[in-house]
């Protein structure tokens, strides 16, 4: 993949416009760019149809670094790299009997980037995709690498839904439940005047 593709967003409507781009392959060719860096973005999935992922002056893409997904099944938990997406990631789980709470509805997306923007999921009754955190590691802007855990950070709610402002997120543990089916049901052609009225029905059953 050449150097101008990689800095289009998921759509192909947007150039990104940072004026230095780097992939590092290993985290700590990454640490020492945030460490010398001002001004810091990082692409994920780039499912974004604006300038808001871009950066003034360094953009960082992660996808050269090695993908990981351990799970623990003792203690129900998977820790994946940043650059782990929902498609393989729920593929490897089921795999072995696991699955996550919820799902992005597209596979290509990043599992980091879903939970640090705070992205819902799907209906009233399940929580937003970043529900599921239960600790996570990132390179401060020392390039020190720092973990946090649910139960241990004060402030760990606001460190999952960061919005690229903690850090850049190497790793992250999620929480996991035994695998499960879903069924779909499909009512067409539903009058709006129905839906309307009973719209926090039709929300509460996804």
């Amino acid at each position: 993949m050449n150097d101008e593709i990689k800095r289009l967003n998921w759509a192909g409507n947007y150039q990104f416009q940072a004026p230095n781009f780097a992939e590092p392959d290993t985290v700590e060719e990454l640490q020492t760019l945030v460490a010398v860096a001002n001004k810091v973005s990082v692409l994920g999935s780039t499912h974004s149809f604006n300038d808001i992922a871009d950066s003034p002056q360094l953009l960082l893409s992660l996808q050269q670094i090695p993908r990981t997904m351990t799970l623990d099944p003792a203690a129900a938990t998977v820790t994946i790299s940043s650059n782990v997406r929902y498609g393989e990631l729920a593929l490897y789980l089921e795999a072995q009997g696991f699955a996550l709470p919820n799902l992005a509805s597209l596979p290509h997306i990043s599992v980091v980037g879903a939970c640090a923007t705070g992205t819902h999921g799907s209906g009233v009754g399940n929580p937003c995709l970043a529900a599921p955190v239960t600790g996570l590691t990132f390179i401060a802007a020392d390039g020190e690498l720092v973990t946090w855990r649910r139960g241990e950070a004060a402030n760990f709610p606001g460190a999952v839904v960061n919005l690229g402002g903690l850090g850049v997120i190497t790793e992250m543990e999620l929480a996991v439940q035994p695998t499960f089916a879903v069924q779909q049901y499909v009512y067409q052609q539903l009058p709006w005047q129905t839906v309307w009225q009973q719209l926090g029905d039709i929300m509460a059953t996804a």
